[in-house]
C-alpha cells in the first residue's frame, strides 16, 4: 500500500486559509473557499478536496476578478455576476440567497454568471438539506464531453447534487455526467494507476486506456446518449439562463490565465411548506429501511442509499483525520513553498 498521510481537518483548514489569503481574498473569503474542500476532503470526495488549491492559488494570482454583484433579485429569484471571482465563494453565497429565499416565500431560486470551478456541488446542496430543506445545485464546465457519436468535445462535464435532509445523514445525489469525473482520471494519472476501460475517449472519439491519450481525449457521458441529454438539459439551466454561453466559451483547465466563465444554479425547497420537517425526515427513515432491507445478490454485504458512504467516511475523517497520498502531500507542499507558508506536513 502506498504510503498515506492523516491530517486533522481543521489542521488543513488553517493550512488553506494562510494560503488563499496570499491569493487575494480577505481572511474570511479564504475561509468560505477553503470549507467547501474540507467539506468535500471528510466525505472522501477528495478530488474536489483540498489537492484543488493548487489550481485555484495559480489562476487567482494570474487572473483579474470584480466584487461579486447581484445583478436582479426578486422575492424568489436572483441573477448573481460573479465578476470572474472564485467559483466557490460565489457558490456558497448563492445558495445562502437561496436558503434565506426558501425560509421567507418556500422556495430560492439562484443564477450565477461568469464564475470560475466551484468543487463539489453536494457542498451546496447539503448546505440546504442542514437547514431542514431540498437543495439543488449544478453547474457549467468547459467543452469535455463529445455529442453521442461524435469526435470533438462540446458538452460541459456538468454535475448535478440533490440533497434532502435525513434523520441519520442527509441523503444526497452528486454526480458527474461523464462515467468518472475528470479530476479522478487526473489522480489515476497522478498516481500512475491504470486507467479501467470505459472511462475515456482518445482525440478521435474512440475508448483509451493510455494515459497520454486521456489527457489529450475526452470525457466517456455517463449512460451513454442519456448522458449527453442531462448535459445538454443542465447548460440550459446554467450557461443558458444565467447568459453566460454555451460550454465551448467556457476555459478548460489547467488554462490559468484566463477566467474560466463557468454558471451556477442553486434552488432551495422548505421541506415545511409541504410537510412537517420531522414527517419527512421520519419517511426518508422508513424508506431507507425499506432499501436496506431488500435482498441482496451473492457476494455484496450491504446496500447504501445516496450519501451513506460519504456519511461514513465523514464519520471517520473527522475522528482520525483527512487522507492524502504522498504524491497529494508533494504538490500542496509544493504550493506552499511556492506562497512561502509552512508545509501542510
Amino acid at each position: 500500500m502506498k504510503e498515506q498521510y492523516r491530517i486533522p481537518a481543521d489542521q488543513a483548514t488553517k493550512w488553506g486559509v494562510s494560503l488563499l489569503t496570499k491569493c487575494n481574498l480577505s481572511e474570511q473569503e479564504a475561509a468560505t473557499v477553503v470549507k467547501a474542500m474540507i467539506t468535500s476532503n471528510l466525505r472522501g470526495v477528495d478530488t474536489h478536496g483540498l489537492i484543488l488549491i493548487q489550481h485555484y492559488s495559480r489562476r487567482f494570482t494570474t487572473i483579474k476578478f470584480r466584487p461579486i454583484e447581484v445583478v436582479q433579485e426578486s422575492e424568489t429569484t436572483c441573477l448573481i455576476d460573479a465578476g470572474d471571482n472564485y467559483g466557490m465563494l460565489a457558490a456558497s453565497i448563492a445558495m445562502e440567497k437561496a436558503i434565506g429565499k426558501a425560509q421567507s416565500h418556500g422556495c430560492g431560486v439562484v443564477s450565477v454568471r461568469n464564475s470560475n470551478h466551484f468543487g463539489a456541488a453536494a457542498c451546496y446542496s447539503l448546505a440546504a438539506a442542514e437547514k431542514g430543506m431540498l437543495g439543488i445545485t449544478t453547474t457549467s464546465g468547459g467543452s469535455v464531453i463529445p455529442p453521442w457519436g461524435g469526435k470533438k468535445a462540446f458538452l460541459g462535464n456538468n454535475p448535478i447534487s440533490i440533497a434532502a435532509p435525513g434523520n441519520e445523514f442527509p441523503i444526497i445525489l452528486d454526480l458527474a455526467l461523464s462515467v468518472v469525473a475528470n479530476q479522478r482520471i487526473v489522480k489515476y494519472i497522478r498516481e500512475g494507476l491504470p486507467i479501467p476501460e470505459g472511462w475515456v475517449f482518445d482525440s478521435e472519439g474512440n475508448p483509451t486506456t493510455d494515459h497520454q491519450a486521456a489527457q489529450k481525449g475526452m470525457l466517456v457521458p455517463l449512460g451513454g446518449y442519456k448522458g449527453v441529454c442531462l448535459s445538454v438539459m443542465m447548460d440550459l439551466l446554467c450557461g443558458v439562463l444565467s447568459n453566460t454561453g454555451f460550454p465551448d466559451a467556457s476555459v478548460p483547465n489547467p488554462v490559468y490565465d484566463k477566467a474560466q466563465r463557468v454558471a451556477h444554479f442553486f434552488m432551495a425547497i422548505d421541506v415545511q411548506r409541504f410537510i412537517p420537517l420531522d414527517v419527512f425526515k421520519s419517511l426518508v427513515e422508513s424508506y431507507s429501511k425499506k432499501f436496506h432491507a431488500i435482498p441482496r445478490r451473492e457476494g455484496v454485504d450491504r446496500l447504501y442509499m445516496p450519501g451513506e458512504i460519504e456519511h461514513e467516511t465523514y464519520c471517520d475523517r473527522i475522528k482520525n483525520g483527512l487522507v492524502f497520498s504522498q504524491a497529494e502531500m508533494t504538490q500542496l507542499n509544493e504550493t506552499a513553498d511556492k506562497f512561502g507558508i509552512p508545509h501542510l506536513a
